[in-house]
């Protein structure tokens, strides 16, 4: 690539990353497909100044400003959440965003600008990768702009983020660099690159969850159809390789996560999981996919959009036609992607199968894997306006690019207006509390807005509201609290320092007794200083004493976080040694 094509390719990056998230700085003047209504009403500037609030965003957001509170306020790093659920770990829980390299944007900025700057960047990235994705397979640069079209016009990014599911949009910025590392690491022989593909691997679980089995399923399909057509082992080894280092250097967030999971694993329904088999060209090519469109019988739609422009999809046909050998891989991949998508057809069916590998068992919304089959679309027309280009010479570049500008045109009236109902919904804000104390409270799209009060929600939602609504944690509000911490018996205990995961008290008492935190109970936790030893109190902190005046100290860390970090540390060292080796 010439120095003219990266400056291109950046450009056409970023320019797709603000054309296509425009529509969250538009006002809603109504609900329902369509542009005519709200395109002419302009940008409202204010809306980068508050935090989206529909569907799972208040969730997200939570998360995300514990983890800047924690960080920014406390100096420390967020291992615990005290704001929700009652407490529960912070980086132990699957839909917590800690380890990315992003969050160095939230710091600067802020969790509520951060968020859209970290928007708009990782959809650059994600364009930025794909174009490569093309280009390293050996297609011309028509074709890699096709490439990162397909991918990411279709409108299941827009209806996710329209719901505030980060943990399943942001990842996939890294899924076309991966591939691209996996097959240059194939084609060279060489470890170095599959390792850096790793890292790619490792931050799509950092930064998500389902992603991070939806990616290693692409490289696991993509490398047994390479094995199998080339009759070489080679390709099955380079997925171990990448797989490998992607769980070694994702250590530092699977295995804190895999505690909790564990421990209180995700309860609940499982989400629409029917045979949609009937339903797949509606979720694909139906020009409406508006997030509030009503189907009976389905849930929300957010969990089954995922339109194609009929332009892309041309293409694709063509890139099957035309790519012979070079488009099974991704073939395979759309098959087994679509059969998973498919849903719950029977005891053998794809997803369950899916649901007998290790961190797969708690796979819900099956029909989420709908994105991975248009992934998997993508490199097939990028194949198919590669084809068209060098066959069709000298106009056929000017036909492609010219059905490239017309699927975007058509994607971007149908995707992308989800975006404006980020702030579909609005609460009053409440007044700062300087102790921070529990609170009950009914509406569970509020935990953001209760814990800037400095209020720890007990009635929450996501992970962990199992937690919620069986803990003993009471809310100051409610008739049987009594205090953020007291003792069991008689003596006198004052706190002198709180903060997320360190907690500081100076205890009198005159005989042996306990001392109880208005939090939930999780392994972790530990007596950095003074006599005593942690307890489970009915579900509860707590700490048995002994007859003494003394100032106690409790810290919480995820337990086997020493070992999950030296082994993330160590992938990372393997890497950079192997890439300067030239291995």
């Amino acid at each position: 690539m010439t120095r003219r094509e990266v400056a291109l390719l950046a450009a056409a990056s970023v320019g797709f990353a603000l054309v296509f998230t425009y529509p969250l700085m538009c006002e809603i003047v109504y609900l329902g497909p369509g542009v005519s209504g709200w395109i002419g009403t302009g940008p409202v500037w204010s809306h980068l100044t508050r935090l989206p609030l529909n569907g799972d965003w208040d969730m997200f957001d939570e998360l995300r400003w514990a983890i800047h509170q924690t960080i920014t306020h406390f100096h420390q790093f967020p291992f615990w959440n005290p704001y929700k659920c009652g407490g529960m770990p912070l980086l132990g829980n699957p839909e917590a965003v800690v380890i990315t390299p992003f969050l160095l944007v939230d710091l600067i900025a802020g969790p509520t600008l951060g968020l859209y700057i970290q928007l708009v960047l990782h959809l650059a990235l994600a364009f930025a990768g794909g174009y490569v994705l093309a280009r390293v397979i050996g297609l011309g640069s028509v074709a890699g702009f096709a490439l990162s079209s397909v991918f990411l016009s279709t409108s299941w990014i827009y209806l996710q983020l329209s719901l505030g599911n980060l943990t399943l949009t942001f990842p996939i910025a890294y899924w076309p660099w991966m591939l691209a590392l996996f097959l240059i690491g194939l084609e060279r022989a060489k470890i170095a690159p599959l390792a850096v593909g790793g890292i790619l691997l490792a931050l799509s679980a950092t930064e998500g969850n389902y992603t991070f089995v939806y990616a290693a399923m692409m490289i696991a399909l993509v490398a047994v159809s390479m094995a199998t057509l080339e009759r070489r082992i080679w390709p099955l080894i380079g997925a171990l390789i990448i797989l490998g280092f992607g769980a070694a250097i994702g250590a530092v967030k699977l295995i804190p996560v895999t505690g909790t999971l564990a421990l209180h694993p995700r309860v609940g329904w499982r989400g629409p999981e029917d045979d949609t088999l009937a339903w797949i060209p509606t979720f694909l090519f139906s020009r409406n996919q508006d997030l509030f469109r009503n189907i009976k019988g389905l849930f929300v739609f957010a969990c089954y959009g995922a339109y194609i422009s009929p332009v892309f999809a041309v293409l694709a046909i063509i890139g099957v036609a035309a790519g012979r050998l070079k488009a099974i891989p991704w073939v395979v991949a759309a098959i087994v992607f679509l059969l998973i998508a498919r849903g719950d057809s029977g005891p053998y069916c794809a997803l369950q199968l899916l649901r007998r590998l290790p961190l797969c068992s708690n796979i819900a919304f099956p029909t989420r894997f709908i994105f991975p089959f248009v992934f998997a679309l993508a490199p097939l027309a990028a194949v198919g306006a590669h084809f068209l280009t060098q066959r069709f010479k000298p106009w056929g570049s000017r036909a492609v690019i010219g059905l490239i500008v017309l699927g975007l045109g058509d994607a971007w009236m149908v995707g992308p207006p989800n975006l404006r109902y980020l702030f579909h919904f609005s609460v009053d804000s409440i007044a700062h509390n300087i102790q921070f104390r529990q609170f009950w409270y009914s509406d569970t799209q509020t935990m953001t807005v209760l814990n800037e009060a400095n209020l720890g929600t007990i009635h929450c939602w996501g992970y962990g509201e199992d937690l919620g609504s069986s803990t003993r944690v009471s809310g100051f509000n409610q008739t049987n609290y009594r205090g953020e911490y007291y003792l069991a018996g008689p003596g006198a205990v004052n706190q002198s320092k709180w903060s997320p995961a360190r907690l500081d008290y100076h205890i009198a008492i005159p005989s042996p007794t306990r001392l109880i935190v208005n939090q939930n109970y999780f392994p972790g936790w530990r007596l950095a200083d003074g006599s005593g030893d942690i307890a489970d109190h009915g579900g509860l902190l707590a700490i048995d004493l002994p007859q003494s005046t003394q100032d106690v100290s409790l810290r919480y860390r995820p337990p086997h976080f020493a070992l999950a970090f030296a082994i993330s540390v160590l992938g990372l060292m393997a890497t950079f040694v192997l890439w300067m080796k030239g291995y």
